[in-house]
């Protein structure tokens, strides 16, 4: 009977042992269990994406002119002549100008007196303007401009009197005169700058309100012509996106031949500013938890690969320090990483999911277990 009564208290404290070990669980020799404390359904879109923007430049208060002036050189009075005996004594005048602003060139002269024993040469730079049996009285004579150059050297040259021994072939001019209309111009030239971030531009075009309106304008972009031509006083101008650059750019505005232009405007473009889109989730750690923390687990699930590349996993602890924990292709389905004690700190700790080579992917489902 006694022994009964021991296998019977035997069999009773197994009993009670087995009922605690389905009751709490197995034991754990060493190891942590790993806990969910933060699950959440999601939907986001982690990697690059583009933003439309646009950009108004202002061109400030302007005033671009080519109008006429006149520019009178007075050469005076010169007795010129030839002959085979006495020689050729001719008058050479030297004037400058600017070859591309000159519209029009006229000699004017009187001749006083002359025996009509030849021509009168009249010479510009070595090629002949006119040359011509003159009379008494008084002449305008055009030069093409054509022959002009910025340094210009003007021939008076009488023909000789060949035969006509006895007397040189004679000249007296009185009141030379050169009279050159020239163009006065005046350019504007405005500096802009376009950001490293603004550098992708679709479209662009340049605005002006005019208070005075004349004639034909040029307008250069970083010295490409973008319009050449007659004006409305409101004129757009469309500007082809690539002569557009980072970095300094120049617009030019230049008035066309007896043309005045004032009032102001601005540069309008549109471009593409290139952004990055991650997941990032806070999560904080008591002195508690971080005391017995062995072992955690970052889980997310990823529904859809737009673009393939990299997905990179990082925690960043109480102190800045930042940890990767993973760094692999982007693909659907779900992704699980370990972390170690070293990867966080007790406070506030933050996970970040990014993209690497341009990956886009979409996160629906996300968990840090610790």
């Amino acid at each position: 009977m006694d022994d009964f009564l021991k296998w019977l208290a035997v069999a009773v404290g197994l009993m009670i042992v087995l009922v605690v070990i389905f009751a709490i669980g197995p034991f754990s020799f060493g190891e942590q269990k790993i806990e969910a404390k933060i699950q959440e359904t999601l939907d986001v879109t982690v990697g690059p994406y583009a933003v439309e923007n646009s950009k108004r430049i202002n061109i400030p208060e302007f005033s671009t002119v080519k109008e006429v002036s006149r520019r009178t050189f007075d050469i005076g009075d010169h007795n010129v002549s030839s002959g085979l005996l006495t020689g050729t004594q001719g008058y050479n005048y030297h004037f400058d100008v600017i070859r591309d602003y000159v519209k029009s060139a006229v000699l004017s002269f009187i001749v006083e007196s002359t025996n009509g024993y030849g021509p009168l040469k009249i010479d510009v730079n070595g090629q002949t303007v006119e040359s011509e049996n003159y009379q008494r009285g008084f002449y305008n004579v055009p030069i093409d401009i054509s022959l002009l150059e910025n340094s210009n050297v003007l021939s008076l040259t009488p023909a000789s009197s060949t035969w006509r021994l006895w007397a040189p072939n004679h000249y007296y001019l009185k009141n030379v005169t050169l009279n050159i209309e020239e163009y006065m111009s005046k350019e504007k030239s405005i500096e802009f700058t376009i950001e490293d971030n603004e550098a992708n531009i679709s479209e662009a075009q340049i605005v002006l309100y005019f208070d005075t309106n004349k004639g034909s304008l040029d307008i250069f972009v970083n010295n490409e012509e973008v319009f050449s031509g007659l004006t409305v006083p409101t004129h757009r101008a469309t500007v082809a996106t690539d002569l557009l650059k980072q970095g300094k750019n120049y617009i030019e505005l230049v008035a066309g031949p007896d043309s005045a232009y004032e009032g102001s405007g601005y540069l309008w473009f549109k471009y593409k500013e290139k952004r990055e889109r991650g997941l990032e989730k806070i999560f904080q750690i008591n002195s508690e938890d971080y005391e017995r923390f062995v072992r955690g687990e970052v889980a997310f699930d990823i529904s859809s690969v737009a673009h393939s590349g990299k997905l990179v996993v990082t925690l960043e602890d109480p102190s800045g320090a930042e940890h990767q924990i993973a760094r692999e292709t982007a693909a659907s389905g779900h992704h699980s990483y370990l972390f170690e004690k070293s990867d966080i700190g007790q406070g506030v700790n933050t996970l970040r999911i990014s993209s690497q080579e341009g990956a886009v992917f979409t996160i629906t489902a996300l968990s840090i277990n610790y």
